[in-house]
């Protein structure tokens, strides 16, 4: 029902959000019934003729700092929840969400090699649905704010979409990409298409045939 309306309202695409916490609440088990019920919303949305872009979503790196994303497990320093409509600032003030996004980056503690996994185990679950034009790898994903780690960070984001590109159905391809117009934020758009020419997922900018 929760798609019901859509297609009146003219759209033929949907963003499903997916969190790291819902898919590996504990380090090491992913739930079933987390996974298949965002298989059976994406099988719904096909049904209605939606296409489906799965977004890896996160905001200030988890629900630690008053966000979502990353479970607590994967939170290097605490730090305190953000509150109030200024949350978006405390990508920059809080130490917590500073060391934590530095953590992941490193892959401290194999902590990016972790979330690689989770996003291989959303895609094997997803592989056999129509519906599921491509993937949103990291919603916003920030780095610390010095040039220096930013560049770091830069430098190994290639290496998450090769990873990623491995883990995909036959027939598809990954590509990734920084929006050089975020340098000074420290912020990637990540691009990742499949099936013929069609972009279909960059940060929240969508190619031409979904809307």
């Amino acid at each position: 029902r929760w798609f019901d309306p859509l297609q009146d309202w003219g759209m033929n695409a949907i963003r499903l959000l997916v969190t790291w916490e819902g898919i590996e609440p504990e380090r090491g088990r992913y739930d079933r019934s987390y996974l298949e019920r965002v298989a059976s919303l994406a099988r719904e949305a096909g049904e209605r003729g939606l296409a489906v872009v799965v977004d890896f979503h996160q905001d200030l790196y988890a629900r630690a700092f008053g966000g979502d994303g990353a479970p607590t497990w994967a939170v290097t320093q605490p730090g305190r929840a953000a509150t109030g409509r200024e949350w978006f600032w405390y990508y920059a003030m809080s130490r917590g969400v500073q060391a934590s996004f530095a953590g992941f980056w490193r892959d401290d503690g194999g902590l990016r090699t972790a979330f690689l996994g989770a996003v291989a185990e959303v895609m094997t679950t997803l592989a056999p649905l129509d519906a599921v034009v491509g993937y949103d790898l990291f919603n916003e994903p920030m780095v610390p704010q010095s040039s220096a780690r930013g560049q770091a960070g830069r430098r190994c984001f290639p290496g998450i979409v090769r990873c990623v590109s491995g883990t995909l159905p036959p027939g598809a391809s990954g590509q990734g990409d920084t929006d050089d117009d975020a340098d000074d934020r420290g912020e990637f758009a990540l691009l990742l298409a499949w099936r013929g020419g069609d972009e279909v997922a960059a940060g929240q900018l969508f190619g031409r045939h979904y809307h």
